[in-house]
């Protein structure tokens, strides 16, 4: 595995912080948890890091509120510290247009209640996956998902396919306004996306899950084309 880089980056802490300068070795680190949680171990390998320094870093960037973690008995053996993303640590990877986005929605809602504020998000929504560029397969779409900021994995259950969102770009505005966020612009994106005939929200982190999932499918839910990609 190559030895993380030793320059540094330039990124946007969320929550309006500074601009603060990140060694490599660390957002190395915070690249791999937001991809999933993890163990010391397990990064040390990825990274090529010995693993007291990764535990190292994991403590400082703990410090700074951008990791948590919880540890998980391991029978007889030392319980394992699993290492995962805080939502501020999710939102470095993102630039971050909340307060813009609320104020249009609110907008929206103004002009002509939530049904109104719905709509236009899923215009909104339409609009971004024909800039994307609507996939028409499950994999691309993704990965055009995870580049936007949704990090999302699918699970088959039965004949229907589960896009399951681990992270949300625009948490803050969802939670205020879940049904134009997340009813509307999310589950039309995937649609759009996807060509998905049918897409249904089940549960989504602005009402307090621990993912967004989508079910996608069912009896004759949606096209055939659409092949599961791992996560």
């Amino acid at each position: 595995m190559p030895r993380a880089p030793n320059d540094t980056y330039d990124i946007g802490v969320s929550m309006g912080k500074a601009l603060q300068l990140v060694p490599a070795s660390k957002l190395a680190l915070l690249r791999l948890l937001f991809d999933g949680e993890a163990c010391s171990s397990e990064l040390a390998e990825k990274t090529s890091l010995d693993v007291t320094v990764v535990r190292r870093h994991l403590f400082r960037l703990a410090t700074a509120g951008l990791v948590d973690a919880r540890t998980v008995p391991q029978g007889r053996g030392r319980p394992r510290k699993i290492y995962s993303l805080t939502q501020d640590g999710k939102e470095l990877f993102f630039s971050r247009y909340d307060r813009v986005l609320e104020l249009l929605v609110r907008a929206e809602v103004v002009r002509g209640g939530n049904r109104q504020a719905a709509r236009s998000c899923a215009e909104a929504a339409r609009l971004l996956a024909e800039d994307l560029g609507r996939s028409r397969t499950l994999r691309s779409s993704v990965s055009l998902l995870r580049e936007i900021g949704f990090n999302p994995r699918t699970r088959r259950e039965g004949k229907r396919t589960l896009l399951i969102s681990r992270n949300c770009p625009v948490l803050t505005v969802a939670t205020e306004h879940p049904g134009a966020i997340c009813d509307s612009f999310h589950t039309v994106l995937i649609e759009e996306l996807t060509g998905a005939r049918r897409v249904r929200l089940r549960e989504c982190l602005a009402r307090g899950a621990t993912s967004c999932v989508h079910e996608l499918g069912g009896s004759g839910g949606f096209a055939p084309r659409l092949k599961p990609s791992p996560g």
